[in-house]
């Protein structure tokens, strides 16, 4: 059974006057599905959604094994998209991040080789401080990407459709996340 929000009130929106808005991601932790026990539903959790749409305190759950591989780049490389449609089987979200990688390399012709028969769950940081975990275990997002010579940037994709919107994952559980994952590179495209 789907858990449904039965909460009559439409929250009003923020009042954002006067502050900036900042294009972009600054950083990226990608998890392998595989590694991801459970993501808790916030509809599950009573009182959770008074607050906003977040991530409900210790809701990612991953193996003991887990690898997050930490990726960094250039400042307005990556951008996060989110677009809501009507389906048969309800509201689905369609997510999508996409990284713009200059310049070709052996290295990153091999990443994404190994990415590609993967599924995934990610973590971004974007440009105005916000922390959002994108996918769940089963509904993650795939991977693609192209090469284009003449502008010499590899396009990398994330891309999946989910029940869920992306979740919000609040300073505090930043502090926890970064004890679980700990947020130790990998590997970076830069």
């Amino acid at each position: 059974m789907t858990p449904i929000d039965r909460t009559p009130d439409i929250p009003a929106l923020p009042n954002h006057g006067g502050q900036a808005n900042v294009p972009g991601l600054r950083r990226l932790w990608l998890i392998e599905a595989r590694h991801v026990l459970a993501v808790v539903d916030p509809r599950t959790v009573p009182g959770i959604l008074d607050v906003g749409w977040h991530l409900p305190s210790q809701g990612l759950n991953l193996t003991e094994d887990a690898i997050i591989y930490d990726w960094r780049f250039r400042s307005r490389q990556g951008s996060y998209e989110e677009k809501t449609t009507i389906t048969v089987q309800g509201i689905v979200y369609g997510q999508s991040i996409k990284l713009v990688v200059p310049k070709d390399a052996p290295e990153t012709t091999l990443a994404c080789y190994r990415m590609g028969r993967r599924k995934w769950l990610a973590i971004y940081h974007d440009s105005n401080g916000l922390v959002r975990l994108v996918g769940t275990p089963n509904q993650p997002l795939r991977f693609d990407q192209q090469l284009t010579i003449g502008a010499n940037e590899r396009v990398l994709t994330f891309t999946g459709e989910s029940k869920l919107p992306s979740l919000y994952i609040t300073e505090a559980d930043v502090l926890y996340l970064s004890a679980l994952l700990g947020f130790e590179s990998d590997f970076s495209l830069l």
